[in-house]
């Protein structure tokens, strides 16, 4: 997890690139964190997500996806991704 001002954001770190995410889910779902960061080996990229967790609502969320050596530019685009 990483703060930003007031709020937690979840991080997940993938050794390949693909995965579902399942952890990051549960914590964006039940804290209801706008904002969640992945590390993987795939091109940056933002999007607009839902969770998708089995008997729970879908809970809207950015997914802030960074390839490791951005890690220092985390919380920046973290940032960004509380603007969006």
């Amino acid at each position: 997890m990483v703060a930003y001002e007031d709020k937690v954001v979840p991080v997940e770190v993938k050794a390949g690139k693909t995965g579902t995410l399942k952890s990051l889910q549960v914590f964006v779902a039940e804290k209801k964190a706008p904002v969640a960061l992945r590390f993987n080996a795939m091109p940056p990229s933002c999007s607009r997500q839902k969770t998708s967790i089995a008997g729970k609502d879908k809970a809207p969320f950015m997914l802030i996806s960074l390839p490791l050596y951005l890690v220092g530019q985390a919380r920046r685009l973290i940032a960004d991704g509380f603007q969006v």
